[in-house]
């Protein structure tokens, strides 16, 4: 999958120009042209409203959503469910996708600074800062 990330350094290839080294996204100009690379298997994204997240991961077929707050999941069939209308997780079906997806995304969170996960489990409660450290120095704010 590709996302807004990856807009810039591809409009730098385009060009001919280096991408920063801090720069997060990737080129995908060789995929725009037809040609095979290595390529990241799936999204994470997350939303945080009132000091709760929504942390996400989807591959474009599978879509798993986990609230921080209180812990509880959703997994979606987007082939079959564009409009994440059938919470396959409350239903207790596809229990090897769920748990799947829920591996992917404690490795995608293990080591962030809010704790969400600790000894491979996801933890719900954790307090949710609204600019993460690493990002306020990134920007020289902190």
């Amino acid at each position: 999958p590709v996302e807004l990330r990856d807009v810039m350094p591809t409009l730098l290839d385009c060009a001919g120009l280096p991408v920063p080294e801090a720069v997060e996204g990737r080129s995908f100009l060789r995929l725009a042209r037809g040609e095979a690379m290595p390529w990241r298997e799936h999204l994470h994204g997350e939303h945080t409203v009132l000091g709760m997240s929504m942390q996400w991961i989807t591959d474009g077929h599978w879509k798993y959503v986990w609230f921080s707050g209180d812990g509880r999941e959703q997994l979606f069939d987007l082939q079959s469910d564009p409009q994440e209308r059938h919470d396959l997780a409350a239903a207790g079906t596809h229990l090897q996708e769920l748990s799947r997806w829920r591996g992917a995304l404690v490795q995608a969170l293990e080591g962030r600074e809010e704790g969400f996960v600790q000894q491979g489990r996801l933890v719900p409660g954790r307090p949710v800062n609204p600019c993460l450290r690493h990002l306020r120095r990134q920007a020289g704010l902190a």
